[in-house]
């Protein structure tokens, strides 16, 4: 009984439906297929002039930055009180180069004492300005405009003199690097034309 069930639903169903095209004379493609990414033409390093602890991200992965935009801080704690140290110092230097001058004016006054003062008058103004150039590269800017595409550093950590923490991808035009099977290879020419698709 049941395979008489079967042979009757496979009678009762309908046949399937056959389409029937004409065929057309047309251009064959003969496509090479490679997968790749999209990535800028030109990157950016940038990594801190000095050793020092990284103490504030501003920006992250992703972000758009201007020229001059100032990107991550490191902890100048210490360069600070150098400098408000040597501020000091070159206020007193200067007032004691006046109080020199003067005397020196006088002829109260060796002149060698008086070149004294103006030594450390000029001593501790260049190592003021020094301490000041150096509080400055705590603080890594952008060079140019451009588009942050990797970070590599976190708060609290050390990152020694010249160890890249951002690449920025800049402004330029951006290109797609993508790897041919070698035996498709032969097929590829200058200006062949490319169908790009993205996920």
């Amino acid at each position: 009984l049941g395979a008489a069930a079967t042979a009757y639903g496979v009678w009762l169903r309908p046949p399937p439906t056959v389409s029937v095209v004409s065929p057309q004379r047309g251009p064959a493609v003969a496509a090479v297929y490679a997968t790749g990414v999209v990535e800028p033409t030109g990157m950016l390093p940038i990594a801190p002039k000095i050793a020092g602890r990284l103490a504030q991200l501003f920006v992250d992965e992703g972000d758009t930055v201007q020229a001059g935009q100032v990107l991550a801080q490191l902890d100048a704690a210490e360069l600070e009180q150098t400098l408000a140290e040597l501020r000091s110092r070159e206020a007193y230097a200067q007032r004691e180069l006046t109080r020199s001058a003067d005397l020196h004016q006088r002829q109260a006054m060796a002149t060698r004492d008086y070149d004294t003062a103006q030594t450390n008058a000029e001593t501790t103004r260049r190592q003021r300005q020094a301490t000041e150039a150096r509080l400055a590269d705590t603080r890594l800017r952008a060079p140019t405009s451009g588009q942050v595409i990797r970070r590599d550093g976190e708060v609290g950590q050390m990152l020694p003199t010249g160890q890249t923490l951002f690449w920025l991808a800049t402004t330029a035009p951006l290109r797609i690097s993508a790897e041919v099977d070698e035996e498709d290879i032969p097929q590829i020419h200058p200006g062949l034309k490319v169908l790009i698709r993205t996920d």
